[in-house]
């Protein structure tokens, strides 16, 4: 592989690792609204589906982003591992970026489980408060029920022969 190749192979490797920092990073401002979101006293599901769909959009580009880089890296693989010497300020910028993508990886999967205990949390409550709701409405019925039936009189026969 010629070095202009290799070098050109390289760059479109670091560009990928920064656009995956990129879409990392929102990712991560999006935890963010999640966490605001299931912290809430009212739980918004629009918004949460929002931020739902959105994430899913940026995890179909991460993915698509990943598979580019591995294609590109069979290319330039042997070139980067034969002479290491002469891109080792690629390579080292390359490790620098994959270890960034990795820190945020591992911030992000806390983020999202520390949201999913909120999101757990908000939910038992509304199933709380939709328990103490149905029982209310239960009470409430029987309640009126009971009344119904102490204003009710039996119908009686009156003998008017007399």
């Amino acid at each position: 592989m010629p070095m202009d190749n290799g070098r050109t192979y390289i760059t479109i490797l670091i560009d990928s690792l920064n656009k995956k920092i990129e879409i990392l990073n929102r990712i991560k401002e999006i935890n963010v609204s999640q966490k605001e979101v299931a912290s809430s006293s009212e739980f918004d599901d629009e918004k949460w589906e929002k931020t739902l769909d959105e994430k899913a959009e940026l995890i179909d580009k991460l993915q698509e982003l990943n598979n580019g880089f591995e294609s590109v890296y069979e290319r330039v693989r042997s070139e980067l591992t034969e002479n290491s010497s002469k891109y080792k300020e690629e390579i080292t910028r390359l490790k620098n970026l994959i270890s960034k993508i990795t820190d945020l990886s591992m911030d992000i999967q806390a983020e999202e489980k520390r949201n999913s205990e909120l999101v757990t949390k908000c939910f038992t409550k509304m199933r709380a408060k939709l328990k103490a709701t149905k029982d209310t409405n239960k009470v409430a019925s029987s309640y009126m029920q009971t009344m119904a039936k102490m204003n009710y009189v039996e119908p009686q026969f009156m003998d008017k022969k007399k």
